[in-house]
């Protein structure tokens, strides 16, 4: 089971039932995911109802390093989650899936004194027990439950392989990637069960609202990813469209913030008939400044993260477009960066609104 509590842990999740390589298929699905969460990965594989797990710290291609580290987790159903911690946190202990095995069978999480006899009303009185926004996967010996939030704060899909698996995934990119058809979106408030017999939609509460997270939009979800049926790319892109609707000054290029402001930029660029420069070049190998633990971190891994392009920018009027403004620091650092690097005047658009 996995929860994520707040604007601060968009993490990642994966599930699928039905597959002869379930853990291999969820290591592509996790893959997939990845900017969801780079602090730690973990899979947890039902072989039969023998449960098996492997988690550690670090990028999914660290923690599992070789075929072996896959291979031992046999059986046709497993359950990932890639891990997007918070300052301090990154510790084993916190790495999910969480893998408990009782005298009286295995789960890869459960919820103790809940006072009904059956396991799923178990399951919905502790679901209704939770506050904010969360997306849950949990697997049993012989069934996987999928849960969201009464106000589907995060996103969850669920899809179907050729082969009849069935698939549960944080975003819908990760369907792309191992062949698999979107079905539908997991709707608030909605606990859904999918074993050998098949899938079945269930609700824990009626008390329901739907209000997607707008940081999915803005920048927590890959561009590919259709949320509630809006691709993530053309919000961005129409946000950006909007921006240039509302920009007032002159100006000779539009440079986006790499990576997850290059569709804003592109819809800026578009509608105001500016070129679309590529004016700042991101490090494919630095994990984002954003997560890292202290300020000054932060702020000295601007220069790894970012670098300006000189013969871009230099004695242009750039329109710099970012997708938001968390404290304001970095923004400040990348417009340094582009003076530096020649820029006669630096213009910042920001994607979001004020909140």
């Amino acid at each position: 089971m996995f929860e994520k509590k707040s604007l601060n842990e968009e993490c990642g999740v994966f599930g699928i039932w039905g597959h002869p390589q379930a853990a291999q298929v969820t290591y592509f699905g996790l893959h997939a995911l990845q900017h969801r969460g780079q602090e730690g990965a973990g899979i947890v594989s039902n072989d039969k109802g023998e449960l098996r797990g492997h988690r550690a710290t670090g990028l999914l291609s660290e923690v599992f390093k070789n075929q072996e580290d896959l291979e031992h987790l046999t059986g046709s159903a497993a359950i990932g989650h890639v891990r997007y911690a918070t300052a301090g946190s990154a510790d084993i202990r916190n790495i999910q899936p969480f893998l408990y095995k009782f005298h009286d069978g295995q789960f890869g999480l459960c919820h103790n004194g809940s006072q009904h006899l059956s396991f799923m009303d178990k399951v919905k009185e502790a679901l209704s027990t939770v506050k904010g926004g969360f997306a849950y996967l949990l697997m049993t010996e012989d069934k996987m439950i999928a849960a969201l939030d009464p106000n589907a704060f995060r996103p969850l899909s669920i899809g179907q392989m050729q082969n009849g698996a069935w698939v549960v995934s944080s975003e819908t990119c990760a369907f792309e990637v191992i062949g698999a058809k979107w079905v539908r979106d997991v709707e608030p408030g909605e606990v859904i069960v999918i074993d050998d017999k098949g899938i079945h939609y269930d609700t824990y509460t009626d008390k329901t609202q739907l209000a997607i997270c707008s940081m999915e939009y803005v920048y927590f979800a890959r561009p590919d990813s259709i949320i509630h049926g809006v691709n993530a790319h053309t919000a961005r892109k129409n946000m950006g469209k909007r921006l240039a609707q509302e920009f007032e000054y002159a100006a000779d290029i539009v440079v986006g913030v790499p990576t997850s402001s290059l569709s804003a930029a592109m819809g800026f660029a578009e509608e105001s008939g500016l070129p679309n420069e590529m004016g700042l070049v991101k490090n494919q190998y630095t994990q984002r400044t954003f997560i890292q633990p202290t300020q000054e971190l932060r702020e000295q891994g601007v220069r790894m993260k970012l670098s300006a392009v000189s013969g871009v920018v230099k004695d242009k009027r750039v329109v710099m477009v970012d997708d938001s403004i968390v404290r304001g620091t970095t923004s400040r650092r990348i417009v340094r960066l582009l003076r530096e690097a020649g820029a006669k005047e630096v213009h910042v658009a920001i994607g979001s609104p004020e909140l």
